[in-house]
């Protein structure tokens, strides 16, 4: 019979937590003493009462097998930086191709400002003099 007035050992307490039965106290007995929580079938620790508990047998994966993979392109400002695209021929003045009497006053007048300042300072004496 376990003692229960006396603290219990890590010792006393893990067969208990690698899942052997006991009664209620024992557990209570041994939480009080902190010793708490479960361990798993596969602990060392637990090797003693892995078969008594009914833990199977580890089962030992095979090892991976390696991959090689191709090397990876070196990072330079040229692979990282997407390059912006090209707007300019959205964006380019598009001709207006007027060919009515208005555009052509308005050319003629930007070709030979001095004549078109003349001929209006002579129609403005013109109709001046009429009132």
């Amino acid at each position: 019979m376990i003692d229960t007035s006396v603290p219990a050992s890590s010792a006393q307490c893990l067969p208990f937590m690698c899942g052997m039965p006991t009664s209620p106290t024992i557990l209570l007995w041994c939480a009080e003493s902190g010793h708490v929580g479960a361990l798993s079938c596969g602990d060392p620790q637990c090797a003693p009462w892995s078969d008594l508990v009914g833990c199977p047998a580890p089962v030992l994966a095979a090892p991976p097998v390696p991959i090689t993979l191709p090397p990876l392109p070196a990072l330079t400002p040229a692979n990282i930086v997407q390059p912006l695209p090209d707007i300019s021929a959205a964006v380019a003045p598009v001709p207006i191709d007027l060919c009515n009497w208005w555009s052509e006053l308005n050319g003629w007048i930007a070709a030979h400002p001095e004549t078109a300042l003349f001929i209006l300072a002579g129609a403005t004496a013109l109709l001046w003099r009429r009132k």
